[in-house]
């Protein structure tokens, strides 16, 4: 059956992520935007689409859009995200080329501060600490990216 509740986060989601790339097309504003951008680390095709999956759940508990960076691995089921998936409703949700387009290279926006990385993996459990907190609306909420780096599930 459906579940009401998932259904209308869903939509809302959907103006979230507008928003957000509103904000983040004008200079002017694009510090105001708020994103997680989910990063394929490594790992086979079933981590990766849990990853993603907690990715998302993460982006709509905190308000930020979805971004995705998943490109092409060597190896079993190292398609690129779009070799493999589409975004729903035509919604933009690759990270590199909306940076492209933005003139940001992924060295500036680390070295403007815009962008924090966390790499959640079962060898290095303290990233995890802030992802995991009861508020993670405000949970590195100075980042516009807020890039997690894992190939495994994590529950917010």
């Amino acid at each position: 059956g459906s579940n009401p509740a998932l259904e209308a986060a869903l939509r809302d989601y959907e103006k979230v992520h507008k928003r957000m790339l509103k904000l983040a097309s004008k200079k002017k504003t694009r510090g105001k935007a708020r994103f997680v951008v989910f990063q394929v680390c490594c790992g086979e095709l079933g981590n990766r689409l849990l990853g993603l999956a907690s990715a998302l759940l993460y982006a709509l508990l905190s308000g930020r859009a979805l971004l995705i960076d998943w490109p092409e691995i060597e190896g079993f089921s190292g398609d690129s995200y779009g070799a493999l998936l589409e975004p729903a409703h035509g919604l933009p949700v690759l990270f590199a080329p909306l940076l492209k387009e933005w003139g940001l290279p992924y060295a500036e926006a680390q070295r403007l501060g815009m962008l924090e990385t966390l790499e959640l993996n079962n060898a290095r459990p303290e990233p995890f600490e802030t992802v995991l907190c009861r508020n993670v609306s405000v949970a590195h909420d100075d980042r516009v990216f807020l890039v997690l780096s894992t190939n495994q599930y994590f529950a917010p």
